[in-house]
């Protein structure tokens, strides 16, 4: 008994804990199939050794970590997405989406603070449950005949845990690998085939515009989300007002901070009033939360989603991670992977994704979908007019369109032009 006692003491069972679930990833087949059932093992022996105080918390997400983050990014990935990320930081975003967002990490975590001692014990110094539970909840005792107030917990955290099994199976979230994403592009246009033209400039000058006018600022990032960005937005102001206002540059760096402090509150209160809006027609209307986070897209976002995105589309939180997060993991690494492999028109890159862009982004005009800018106009060539890539650019972003575009239209569009082409189209 006393060997026992020893084998399964707190810092054996550690051991035992991390050799068990090493087991149980590399048994299974030493590839991505069946992953699911692993994780949802580990989940189950971790909770049960955590509710039989078996197990620190600190040891649960150091051994959890280490193994699955070793077998997810390391033994199952593929080698051509380890030939592509190049960045060891990369692995680390990849892991942390994917165990939080396929596998459901937060609810794992969740049942295992309801059933550590610290919480239960401070749910029982405030009498979270009544003292007279026997009388109030005498069902509860034929379910928990030991403890009903300590048992409940563990209850509860099971309950949590199965829950976030049962999504971990069910998860309708789909998206294509590295490799799919790169075959699907390749397909459409070998980047090695890609040749600069000036209808790919054209297009591309009056899409930034409209879309992403720091679309070529942006040298190594893809998302709005990155100190690149910050700062392009801040030399931005700086050249354009505050040398107006302020000759001294200590001063206009100030008013600069200032305004961009200012621009960022300003930012999060409004998205803090979205949500709240949103929670409330939620709550009250029994409707989906679906545009607290509408629009905000660089061209790599809206390329990313359009491409990997197999299924999901709705669950729009989880969509908008996904792009701000692979948008800069798949295309910096495809830039470097092309940089490695010596391509000529190297150069280039971003004319091509733009190129990818106009054959797989949808446009949407006056309620009317069309699967592309070659779709719409009914052409099998990039050789548009002005006008015509202007409607496109604004179908992408669902505008009406009407003759009150007449008034508002920009330099490089004939308004004569403009008109005749809505009415041939049958836009108006």
């Amino acid at each position: 008994m006393e060997l026992l006692n020893n084998i399964f003491d707190m810092h054996n069972m550690v051991i035992l804990a991390g050799f068990f679930i090493v087991l149980l990833f590399y048994k299974l087949q030493i590839n991505n199939k069946f992953i699911k059932e692993k994780i949802a093992c580990c989940y189950v022996i971790l909770f049960l050794l955590k509710m039989l105080n078996k197990i620190s918390f600190f040891n649960l997400l150091f051994i959890f970590g280490i193994v699955s983050f070793f077998f997810l990014e390391i033994l199952y990935k593929d080698d051509f997405t380890k030939k592509m990320m190049k960045e060891s930081r990369y692995y680390l975003y990849d892991y942390l989406f994917t165990i939080f967002f396929h596998y459901y990490f937060l609810t794992f975590l969740i049942s295992i603070f309801l059933v550590s001692n610290s919480f239960v014990k401070l749910m029982m110094n405030i009498n979270f449950i009544p003292n007279n539970i026997e009388k109030n909840f005498s069902f509860i005792i034929n379910i928990f005949p030991n403890n009903p107030k300590i048992d409940m917990f563990y209850f509860i955290g099971a309950c949590v845990l199965m829950f976030g099994i049962k999504n971990i199976f069910n998860n309708k979230f789909k998206t294509k690998s590295f490799k799919e994403i790169f075959d699907y592009m390749e397909k459409i246009m070998p980047f090695k085939n890609f040749e600069m033209n000036e209808s790919v400039r054209k297009l591309s000058n009056i899409l930034i515009q409209k879309e992403d006018k720091t679309y070529f600022e942006r040298k190594n990032t893809y998302n709005l989300i990155s100190l690149e960005y910050a700062r392009y937005k801040y030399i931005e102001f700086k050249n354009n007002q505050c040398k107006k206002i302020y000759r001294v540059i200590f001063i206009g760096n100030i008013v600069c901070c200032i305004h961009i402090f200012i621009k960022i509150l300003k930012n999060i209160v409004l998205i803090l009033i979205k949500i709240l809006k949103n929670i409330n027609v939620l709550l009250f209307r029994k409707k989906k939360i679906s545009n607290i986070f509408v629009g905000h897209s660089t061209i790599e976002m809206q390329l990313i989603r359009t491409i990997a995105l197999d299924d999901g589309y709705s669950m729009t939180f989880r969509r908008k991670v996904y792009e701000y997060v692979y948008s800069t993991i798949f295309f910096h690494s495809l830039k470097d992977y092309y940089g490695y492999f010596q391509y000529s028109n190297y150069r280039n890159y971003k004319f091509y994704l733009i190129y990818i862009y106009t054959k797989v982004a949808p446009v949407k005009i006056n309620n009317k979908y069309y699967k592309n800018i070659y779709h719409l106009f009914n052409k099998k060539t990039l050789s548009f007019t002005n006008e015509q890539i202007y409607i496109w650019t604004l179908g992408l972003s669902h505008r009406p369109i009407d003759l009150s575009l007449l008034d508002n239209c920009p330099d490089y569009v004939s308004r004569t032009k403009l008109k005749k082409l809505l009415k041939e189209n049958k836009f108006i």
